[in-house]
């Protein structure tokens, strides 16, 4: 398992997988562990799923507001997202942490 965090303006750091989990690869349940939020500097409640698939997962941290457009975050997902491509309309912001296997 791999654990890359994105921070916008930052180059991307590989983390300690240590406390972090990949989806459950039977119901396909993706969890916020206390270490992921530590990573995405929030409260745990503010994690979102942003994606998740077999074999990897993607957090960020919900309705963020921030100016940053973090577009390496966005180039990475998409070569493990299960979708072809991220909404047009919905920049991705912020940090985004994500795990694969």
């Amino acid at each position: 398992m791999v654990a890359i965090l994105f921070v916008p303006g930052n180059p991307p750091q590989a983390v300690e997988e240590e406390g972090l989990k990949l989806p459950n690869p039977v119901s396909g349940y993706a969890y916020v562990t206390d270490r992921t939020a530590e990573l995405l500097g929030c409260a745990k409640e503010l994690v979102d799923v942003y994606d998740c698939g077999p074999g990897y997962a993607a957090y960020t941290i919900f309705d963020y507001e921030g100016e940053d457009v973090n577009n390496l975050a966005a180039e990475a997902l998409t070569k493990y997202s299960l979708h072809t491509f991220l909404p047009e309309d919905e920049e991705l912001r912020g940090p985004l942490l994500l795990i694969v296997r």
